[in-house]
């Protein structure tokens, strides 16, 4: 018998359980905060709707934001 994991759930990047969930400044779509710091190394936009996004929200101990810089943003 198989488990049905809500897609919800998943990172639409890795497809895995979330690991440090981040979310996008305009959409605020979710994704692991490493696929995403990943991803915004090649693009700025959000894979799911491809709004354009300058920071990442990340919890480790508290809720902070990292700032993309212009070089990452290209």
């Amino acid at each position: 018998m198989s488990v049905e994991v809500s897609p919800d759930s998943k990172c639409p990047i890795c497809l895995d359980g979330f690991h440090n969930v981040s979310y996008l400044d305009r959409c605020l779509h979710k994704f692991c905060f490493r696929c995403i710091l990943e991803w915004s190394k090649n693009k700025a936009e959000c894979p799911l709707c491809k709004q354009p996004f300058n920071t990442i929200y990340h919890k480790k101990n508290s809720f902070c934001c990292l700032q993309l810089s212009a070089q990452i943003c290209r």
